[in-house]
């Protein structure tokens, strides 16, 4: 009996020795699972600011849509409308100064053929009066 109540002491020991290690084991488990409580709530809170951010940025996104298209459309109809006007008034206009330009030398020509003659003609008059 005494071997058996000192074999029962024994086991008992050996389970207390394993109990609290269990315990140590669950508190350290605890411990564990409550860092990743904390991690989890701050990802979660991460992932809603990131929802946020795209939905904004998702936002921005369609109003760069709206404003290229609005450019396209104001280059396609205002400022391509306006080159090719420019353009149309811009050719006759240059071919009318390229043919004045080859006149004005035709004239500057004359003016100092002119210019000759007279002063020519005026040394000969005072001679002939």
């Amino acid at each position: 009996l005494t071997d058996d109540v000192s074999s029962l002491k024994e086991d008992t020991g050996i389970l207390k020795d394993d109990v609290s290690l269990l315990k140590d084991k669950v508190n350290v488990l605890t411990d564990d699972v409550s860092s990743l409580k904390e991690d989890t709530g701050i990802l979660k809170d991460d992932i809603s600011s990131l929802k946020n951010n795209v939905n904004v940025l998702t936002d921005d996104v369609g109003d760069l849509k709206n404003n290229v298209r609005n450019l396209n459309l104001d280059i396609e109809n205002d400022i391509k409308r306006n080159i090719q006007l420019l353009a149309e008034n811009y050719v006759p206009a240059a071919k009318r100064y390229e043919q004045t330009a080859l006149r004005i030398e035709a004239m500057e020509m004359d003016i100092d053929i002119m210019k000759k003659v007279i002063s020519d003609h005026s040394q000969r008059l005072p001679v002939l009066a």
